[in-house]
């Protein structure tokens, strides 16, 4: 069973453990970000499998961080990446 669940910010310092553990269980590490940086590569790295960016264009960060904004924008994101695991 593939579960789908999303952690909290601090997490990202412990990228490393959670891929570490998911890759125990043979599942894979998706990581959905506001926006991603060329060196974000480092995170395939630390294990993480894939990672996406949820903005669609450019925003302010305030846009950004409205809380009906970023739910839209990451539900939207993560409907398109389960449509490839189908």
């Amino acid at each position: 069973m593939n579960t789908i669940f999303s952690l909290p910010m601090d997490i990202y310092k412990n990228r490393r453990l959670v891929a570490k553990l998911a890759k125990k269980y043979g599942k894979k590490v998706i990581a959905f970000a506001g926006a991603v940086q060329r060196d974000a590569r480092a995170c395939n790295d630390a294990g993480i499998d894939a990672f996406f960016p949820i903005l669609r264009g450019v925003v302010t960060l305030e846009e950004a961080m409205k809380n009906e904004n970023a739910k839209q924008n990451l539900a939207d994101t993560a409907e398109q990446v389960i449509r490839l695991m189908k």
